[in-house]
């Protein structure tokens, strides 16, 4: 909810749409990618923008305002954009029964989840301690961490995998490809960049816009 990062944003993708007209894709963290058919009605100009609403607020709470400059520039250039995320339903599975609990069908939808970077897991522990509080034992509920991590990875592992898909495939190629996406799914490097380059190693940059804040009285 900054409209600075969201103008830093539309800003890039102009940008990069003026120095490869023609070959810029866009991929977002705020659709699940069961909204693809949706998205690619918007791009193509048969939906109208009630309709999109309608879409947009079943996958994303924030106010469409702050992304509309944005979604008006891909359709009136025509730029695929791509629906990245997990659906609410594998989420709120693995959030409830964790991996172990998934039934096949849920399962087969969901990428690897790789849990093995230390470095990762040690920021994530960070983020989770700053919004959920102390367990009555005096530390952090474990479990609680756990369905929590999995679920990061998820969403983290998800992006990563349709950012792979989409460049790999024929509509992809000699593509450049902006995803947007919250500051803890790239902070440090970790989340979707470095999943997605375990997969593809390709080249990217990160941008992540900081906002100064100045104390009263200052």
């Amino acid at each position: 909810t900054n409209l600075a990062h969201h103008q830093v944003e539309l800003e890039i993708l102009q940008a990069m749409e003026s120095r490869h007209p023609g070959r810029m894709a866009l991929g977002m963290e705020m659709f699940g990618r069961s909204a693809q058919a949706t998205l690619d009605q918007w791009v193509a100009g048969k939906m109208d923008e009630k309709s999109f609403l309608r879409e947009w607020y079943a996958n994303w709470t924030a106010d469409y305002d702050y992304y509309r400059p944005i979604l008006e520039f891909a359709r009136e250039r025509k730029i695929p954009v791509l629906a990245l995320n997990a659906t609410d339903e594998q989420v709120r599975v693995l959030s409830e029964k964790g991996l172990e609990g998934l039934s096949e069908e849920i399962r087969e939808g969901i990428p690897d989840l790789d849990p093995n970077d230390p470095y990762h897991r040690k920021a994530m522990e960070a983020v989770f301690g700053g919004h959920v509080p102390s367990h009555p034992s005096g530390g952090r509920d474990k479990k609680a961490f756990e369905r929590f991590y999995q679920t990061m990875l998820l969403w983290d592992e998800t992006m990563a995998q349709g950012v792979v898909d989409y460049l790999r495939s024929p509509a992809g190629q000699k593509r450049q490809l902006v995803v947007m996406t919250g500051g803890f799914h790239v902070g440090y490097g970790f989340g979707v960049p470095r999943r997605v380059f375990r997969r593809l190693p390709v080249s990217y940059a990160i941008v992540l816009p900081q906002t100064a804040e100045v104390a009263e009285g200052r």
